[in-house]
Parts: C-alpha cells; structure tokens; sequence
C-alpha cells in the first residue's frame, strides 16, 4: 500500500518555507556582518599604538613607547620592520616593507628604503609640518612598487628607493584625490583627471556654484556630489566618472528643502549619501534608480543613527559600506560612537561595533581627518581603546 505523506494546507507549506529562508537570511547576515577580531596586542602595559598605514596586502602600525614598526600580513602574522628614530607625528605610508613619514615640524621627513633611514633634503619633498603643504594627506594609494601621495599643493609619485624617486605629478591648491585603474581624479579648481599611462592631466569638471565634497571610487569609477553646503538647496547632483573620465548625472535633488552633503560610500543597492533637510536634520539615504531611500528616517524612535551627529567615513569593502556615527539613537549630546554596516537597503543597515569613548575609539575612521584606520583587500582595521585593535 502506497503511503501518503500530509504536508499540510498551502498556508503551513508557505509558512515553512518563509521559516527555512528567515534561518538561511540569519545564517547569510551572521556571516556577512562579522564581528570585529582582535588580531594584534603590544606587550606591556604601557605599549599603545601608533600611527597606522597599509598596503595592498599588509597593515602597520607603531607600537609606543618603543616606536618599533610592526607588519601585519593578511595571516595576522606581525613582524618587525626596523625601529623609528622618532614619533612619526603626523601621517606615514609604507608600501612592500618601504615607507615615508615625517618626524618633527621643520625637519626632513625620513625615507625607509627596507634597510636604511634617510633624510629627503634634496627638494623633492618640503618639511614636514603642521600646514597642509608640508603634510602627507590621507588619500595615498598603491600601485604595484610605487605609491601616489599628495600634500595640499602637490601630488607625488615615488617606489622608496631613494628621495630621488619622489617625482611631482601635479601642483595646484589640492583638495582631494581618488584614483581607479587608469585614472587620479583631483580637485583644483574643478575636478581634473591625471591620465597614469600617459602621465596627461585634464580639466574635466568645473562647478558652477557651491563646492565638492569628497567622493569615493566603487567598481572602477569615481563617485561625487555637488554643490556642497546650504547655498545647494534644490540644486545638487550626484555624478559618476567613468575610468577614462566620461561624467554620467545620477541623480539631483530638487527639493528646495533638501541638498546632499556627502557620499559615504557606494554598494550594488544604491549610492549611500547624506541628505540634509532644513526641517528634520540630515538622514542617510541610499539612491538608486534616481530615488533617495532612507536608512533610517531621522526620527527618535528608529534604532538606526542619524546622519546630522557623529557624520563619518565609509570604508567601501565586499560591496558594504562602513561608516561611524552614535552608538544607538539620535542624541544630541551623545558622545558614544559604533562602527556601522550598510549593504544599501533599511535591513541591510546594522551597528557591528559599538560602546561608551572609554573602551572604543573610532573617530579614526573618520576621511576628512587623519586618523588610525586603514583597508587591506577586504579587511577593515581600526585602533581600538587600550591597545585593542579589531579587524572586522
């Protein structure tokens, strides 16, 4: 006799099918938004970390008081590359086991060529201190041996073998600088695009009000707002830059109580943004399609931050973007910080990290300052209080 097996009505059969796909989305978010690992921890109870910088592959980091410099490899295993003559005080880059870094204000910055420090005095950088022409900006980038940096007036090439190498690409007043594959996209009155196979600098963009704010480069291409600021109400344009320069408009919004302040990052669900409105505050949004959605509706009541306290960076890996802002809901004087998540959508946008400023430090994540997080392939690490420094 054939045996008949009852799966139920069509509503229990839908309902467990809803079940098994709540469980597998559970299992896919867990392992999406995985939750930040302590991979190194300096010996001694008064050994802190420095100054941090990165590669394509490795990470580094000064341990204090001993100033020795340390490589992370993408194992988390940590070897010593030689010990510093002095605090690198402001931003330092190494690239392959070579770097630069600065020592004190009015003096040369130091170049590591793998074996010997030596004193770049013979022009091809200035002194190092403490205004934006004689400091190594955030925005530096690898490629293979060598390594594209910029102070607030010029940007340089170099491979650090020797202060010879340091070659002068562009000069200007310098705001920000992005590249893709065959492309440094900079702004000097406009947005200009180097050409890294012909060395060819273009004017490719110029305002007609307002300013630019920082933008960040997903899949090959530049992305950007502007105008910045108030004066952009009703009036500000998100564009898209294609590797060989070609400018694409994606979206502007026009409502005259509303301008874009920021872009933060870009996943395949949307560019992520920050609105502001002149009645509610600012929001962040992501915008696909020519929509703006909220991620998390400004209000009081939403456990997702608000964009108008604790506005961070982003930090564009395995298409999510990082960002900092308050720990839990929107408050004023809230100085608790967290590390959040965004795959694009409301879902989608989670806190990883978080706590009171006593045990986490994130402010380093932060773009428009210099500040102790970097990125290696797919991996974000960011100092942590007391030594900790989690890699997520």
């Amino acid at each position: 006799m054939d045996k008949i097996i009852c799966l139920g009505s069509f509503e229990e059969i839908l309902n467990q099918m809803k079940n098994l796909l709540l469980i597998i989305s559970t299992l896919f978010a867990l392992y999406v938004y995985s939750q930040p690992t302590n991979i190194y921890q300096p010996n001694g109870s008064t050994t802190n970390f420095g100054k941090v910088a990165a590669d394509s592959l490795n990470y580094y980091v000064v341990n204090y008081p001993a100033l020795t410099l340390m490589k992370i490899d993408g194992s988390n295993n940590a070897t010593q590359l030689t010990t510093l003559t002095a605090d690198p005080f402001q931003t330092m880059i190494w690239n392959n086991g070579k770097g630069i870094y600065p020592v004190a204000n009015g003096s040369p910055f130091k170049l590591f060529d793998g074996t010997n420090q030596i004193d770049i005095t013979g022009g091809q950088l200035p002194m190092a201190g403490y205004t934006g022409d004689k400091v190594i900006l955030s925005d530096y980038f690898h490629r293979g041996n060598f390594t594209y940096f910029r102070t607030s007036d010029k940007i340089f090439k170099t491979d650090y073998t020797s202060a010879a190498s340091i070659q002068t690409l562009a000069v200007g007043s310098i705001s920000e600088m992005q590249h893709t594959t065959n492309s440094i996209f900079y702004w000097s009155a406009g947005l200009n695009r180097i050409d890294l196979i012909t060395g060819n600098i273009t004017l490719i963009y110029t305002p007609t009000s307002g300013s630019p704010d920082y933008g960040v480069v997903y899949n090959n291409e530049y992305y950007y707002c502007t105008p910045y600021g108030p004066a952009s109400l009703g009036a500000s344009s998100i564009y898209k830059v294609s590797d060989n320069g070609t400018i694409t408009t994606l979206y502007t919004e026009t409502a005259s109580n509303k301008n874009l302040l920021r872009i933060i990052g870009v996943t395949p669900n949307g560019v992520i943004a920050i609105m502001a409105t002149t009645s509610t505050g600012m929001e962040y949004v992501s915008i696909s399609g020519g929509v703006a959605t909220s991620l998390n509706f400004n209000t009081v009541a939403n456990s997702r931050p608000c964009g108008n306290a604790g506005v961070g960076t982003s930090r564009t890996t395995n298409s999510l973007v990082y960002f900092v802002t308050l720990d839990t809901l929107y408050t004023v004087n809230s100085n608790n910080k967290a590390l959040w998540v965004t795959d694009g959508t409301l879902t989608g946008t989670k806190k990883v990290f978080g706590g009171t400023p006593t045990t986490f430090a994130a402010d380093g994540l932060t773009t428009q300052f210099i500040g102790s997080a970097e990125h290696c392939e797919n991996d974000l690490y960011f100092n942590g209080k007391n030594g900790a420094m989690p890699k997520d």
